[in-house]
């Protein structure tokens, strides 16, 4: 699983776009599989990667960044050997723990009855990043966050709504 990138893309917009007013609306995914709340419209990255059969494997990105705090909805085509859900989670996680990033916490979770992980962990700037990762019909579904070290209350609140309002729809 590659989530360097795309957290890494993550991380690096956390100061790009100026705070806007507090207007949170329901983003539905274009596919109508899951729904949150959004504190503004979320920039969508499309990418597509070389399977191990020789297609490809797509994957999107649904990010928005607010100061010191970014959020990121990430879905990734799962293709490979079959493996149990709970492996992939695992590979996921340990992923996540790459680039100086320390694991703080992992619990089970479960949403809409899909089971996953609910990790946190601190990165290498003391910022805090947190995961909640599912394996739903061979896709692998991230909600990410980063809060900067030092951020505000209103900042944490904002990504703990964010992470919090997730909603599987299918």
């Amino acid at each position: 699983m590659r989530i360097a990138g795309i957290t890494g893309l993550a991380l690096a917009l956390l100061t790009a776009t100026a705070f806007a007013a507090d207007t949170w609306s329901t983003f539905t995914d274009p596919s109508g599989t899951f729904r949150l709340e959004v504190p503004q419209e979320p920039v969508v990255i499309s990418r597509t990667r070389p399977a191990p059969n020789g297609g490809q494997a797509k994957g999107e990105a649904y990010m928005v960044s607010r100061g010191s705090s970014g959020m990121l909805v990430k879905v990734d085509d799962y293709v490979g050997p079959p493996a149990d859900p709970a492996v992939l989670l695992q590979r996921g996680i340990d992923g996540l723990q790459l680039h100086g990033r320390k694991l703080v916490s992992d619990a089970p979770i479960t949403v809409d009855g899909h089971v996953g992980r609910d990790v946190a962990l601190v990165t290498a700037t003391g910022a805090t990043m947190t995961d909640r990762l599912f394996v739903i019909d061979n896709r692998i579904y991230q909600v990410l966050t980063t809060v900067a070290a030092g951020a505000q209350k209103d900042q944490i609140d904002m990504v703990t709504r964010y992470s919090g309002s997730l909603h599987f729809l299918k």
